[in-house]
């Protein structure tokens, strides 16, 4: 049995445990309202390093502070980046190399300088980033053997949208994502944020409720079972000045 001195030392520790528990659940609690408050939208996980993706007590230790830190780092400047009016001008290829350098040690510092220059560089580069969608739009669309003779997207076109033998619009998503943000950049409108305003959406809503065509200020969209989608541009002139751009 431990004697006296032994027990006492060991009240005394839990004693002050329970003030450094108390103190510690406090100031988590203070920081997710603060980050709650200022990035409502955002979901963060800042509690992960090498041994796991979450917090677990046993692998803590005072060099993960950093680590942590660094963890909100990236997530709040991924949020200055999804905000930016440049998001949603940029293609799939550039978002990822964006989102590779925000989580990358060579990521700088955020502080307010380093946000305006970061937002004042996406916005000199809004044409080039434009462009990039509408090639990036174009490949998706076409072959190899296609894009090397530089063939130009015609008033009618025949889409694969298959999974399986069948009609698919969630497995193709990335196709007709590109295609509709195209279109609707070229036309300066607003890209949707919301997922069921979106053209695959939509064409799964109106394929789900028994209609065999779908269409917007764009396009006519008619489905075949068989998996394909035949798309009828409407807007000429938009595809005229896609083609410029996709061929330049």
């Amino acid at each position: 049995m431990e004697n006296i001195n032994e027990i006492t030392t060991k009240v005394r520790a839990f004693e002050q445990a329970k003030i450094h528990m108390t103190s510690a659940m406090n100031e988590l609690v203070s920081l997710k309202k603060l980050l709650k408050k200022n990035w409502p939208d955002q979901s963060f996980h800042p509690f992960s390093n090498e041994y796991q993706n979450d917090l677990q007590f046993n692998f803590i230790k005072e060099s993960d502070i950093d680590t942590f830190i660094g963890n909100i780092e990236k997530m709040v400047w991924y949020n200055v980046f999804r905000q930016s009016e440049a998001f949603e001008r940029c293609s799939d290829e550039r978002r990822e190399a964006i989102k590779k350098y925000i989580y990358s040690k060579d990521r700088k510092p955020f502080t307010e300088a380093n946000i305006q220059s970061f937002l004042t560089e996406l916005d000199e580069q809004k044409g080039n980033l434009f462009c990039g969608v509408i090639k990036e739009t174009y490949r998706k669309f076409h072959s190899v053997r296609e894009i090397e003779a530089k063939t130009p997207f015609k008033g009618k076109m025949v889409v694969d949208s298959s999974s399986w033998g069948s009609l698919s619009f969630h497995s193709q998503n990335g196709k007709w994502e590109s295609l509709e943000k195209s279109f609707l950049l070229l036309d300066n409108k607003t890209v949707p944020g919301d997922y069921r305003e979106t053209l695959h959406n939509k064409m799964d809503a109106a394929h789900r409720q028994g209609h065999m065509s779908y269409e917007n200020d764009y396009f006519v969209m008619k489905f075949y079972q068989k998996g394909t989608v035949h798309v009828t541009f409407k807007r000429l002139d938009l595809l005229r000045r896609f083609n410029e751009i996709a061929l330049s």
